[in-house]
């Protein structure tokens, strides 16, 4: 266990850093798995609790290669967007959204169990997927960082 790790699984507020993966101008998008803890079998993009004391940037590094298998050196670049809370009425959670982009330099990915298929869309496709509550909204503040 880490020195500074903190449990958020069961907290009614959590920070989480949510990464919106960039490749030749597409989005990827990845549907959660039944292991997961929240919104299982909906579309969405990486994410992790700051459970740590990382940046929110250095923790986009850390899940790139946790559920894409992505290395550093395959890292472009990482843009940090806005940060907000956004209450999930239906779990009784808020979450402190930290939002990066994280451009890359491949679209070879390899997911771990988190989630269960992948696809890279433009931003204009979004509405065709079922997606967390408010991940639509996220993907339009930073499509075009």
């Amino acid at each position: 266990m880490q020195k500074d790790y903190i449990d958020y699984t069961n907290s009614k507020r959590a920070p989480v850093v949510i990464c919106f993966v960039k490749h030749d101008g597409k989005f990827l998008l990845v549907k959660r798995s039944e292991k997961v803890g929240a919104y299982k079998n909906l579309w969405s993009s990486i994410a992790g609790f700051l459970d740590d004391s990382k940046t929110a940037s250095e923790k986009a590094t850390q899940e790139m290669e946790e559920e894409l298998g992505i290395k550093k050196s395959e890292i472009m670049s990482i843009v940090e967007g806005p940060i907000y809370v956004f209450t999930d009425e239906k779990l009784g959670r808020e979450w402190e959204r930290h939002l990066v982009v994280v451009e890359i330099s491949t679209p070879k990915i390899h997911l771990d169990w988190e989630h269960i298929d992948f696809v890279w869309i433009s931003p204009e496709e979004i509405s065709k997927y079922e997606t967390p509550p408010g991940f639509e909204t996220d993907l339009n503040r930073v499509k075009d960082l």
